[in-house]
């Protein structure tokens, strides 16, 4: 359960882009716009706005209880696909007996709690988001409870930097880390 945990976890800053829109016959994917024309530099990811405020390529790392994860990701991301999906409902759903999460506005980014209980666990995540049009940092504690067990907590941390228009080939929605492709 605990590991289960830090995967959702981890999927906080993955999840907005992970899965492209339903799109009706005919319809063309969204492209990227250039950055320029979307958000200035300094904007903030909001409570309910996009995590990932400007359009394109966003290379990813993990960390682990201060061990970086082996590689990246790299996810081509656009408006459309983050608005028709709420990070927190994909990695925290209700069916796994997960409550709404909530979300704190703070300068930067905003601080957010979410709790799951299931099977005589609980398991809860208090983290933050900070960033800007270029870079989404994520930093989060979670920890777990297990009737007649004691289970440390577990710190992990997401940074995610913008790296340009998606390349050719790849559409919003799309992902690929350095272990396989996948779309």
């Amino acid at each position: 359960m605990h590991r289960l945990a830090i995967v959702a976890c981890t999927g906080l800053a993955l999840a907005a882009c992970s899965d492209e829109p339903k799109r009706e016959a005919g319809d063309a994917p969204a492209q990227a716009a250039p950055a320029a024309s979307i958000v200035a530099p300094s904007a903030a990811p909001g409570v309910s706005g996009p995590l990932f405020l400007t359009p394109g390529l966003w290379e990813t790392k993990a960390a682990l209880d201060g061990e970086t994860a082996p590689g990246k990701s790299r996810a081509c991301v656009d408006l459309v696909v983050q608005k028709s999906h709420d990070m927190f409902q994909q990695v925290a759903p209700a069916s796994a007996g997960c409550g709404q999460a909530e979300r704190r506005p703070v300068a930067g980014g905003f601080d957010y709690t979410a709790t799951c209980r299931q099977m005589g666990a609980t398991s809860t995540v208090v983290g933050q988001v900070r960033g800007d049009a270029r870079r989404v940092r994520i930093e989060a504690t979670v920890t777990s409870q297990v009737e007649g067990a004691s289970i440390p907590p577990v710190r992990f941390s997401v940074d995610s930097r913008w790296a340009g228009p998606c390349p050719a080939g790849m559409q919003p929605g799309d992902m690929v880390d350095d272990a396989d492709a996948r779309s």
